[in-house]
């Protein structure tokens, strides 16, 4: 094996073994539970579980440890609603998924909707813009008036 096929098998082992939410038994458990095959993908393909996926996963009898690490590492891409949380609460899923996909809802309205630290005056270089800092003659006058007034006069020196 020369290596250019060593590096090809290196580079397709770490990114066939190193880039899944959920391990292959997982998934099997999860098919074998009877959940739908959209749900399946999600977890399969780092997708965004809703809170009526939550449901479902609950009634099959999947372990809870599954939508906890899928929105942990995953996330989702909605900001979590009252009334979600209360068809949770009543399908009776339990507190710690809950909270999980608090926390994911809070990560991606902080992600989304948080101002950037980048963006603020004392921070960003070029607020004031490029003209203030590097003096670009058509933005910057550098023209100059100075008025000064001495009061004597000249004097030799020996």
């Amino acid at each position: 094996m020369n290596a250019s096929n060593t590096g090809a098998f290196l580079l397709a082992a770490a990114l066939l073994c190193g880039c899944a939410t959920h391990d292959q038994r997982t998934i099997a458990a999860v098919r074998a539970a009877g959940v739908s095959g959209r749900i399946v993908a999600k977890l399969e393909d780092h997708g965004s579980l809703a809170p009526g996926d939550l449901v479902e996963l609950k009634r099959r009898g999947v372990s809870d440890a599954v939508p906890i690490r899928q929105l942990d590492v995953d996330g989702v891409d909605y900001i979590v609603q009252r009334d979600e949380i209360v068809m949770l609460r009543k399908a009776k899923v339990r507190t710690a998924v809950t909270d999980a996909l608090i926390a994911a809802s809070d990560r991606f309205a902080h992600d989304r909707y948080a101002p950037a630290a980048h963006g603020s005056w004392w921070v960003d270089p070029f607020w004031y813009g490029p003209a203030y800092y590097y003096r670009d003659p058509l933005w910057w006058p550098q023209t100059r008036l100075s008025v000064g007034y001495a009061r004597g006069g000249y004097r030799r020196c020996r």
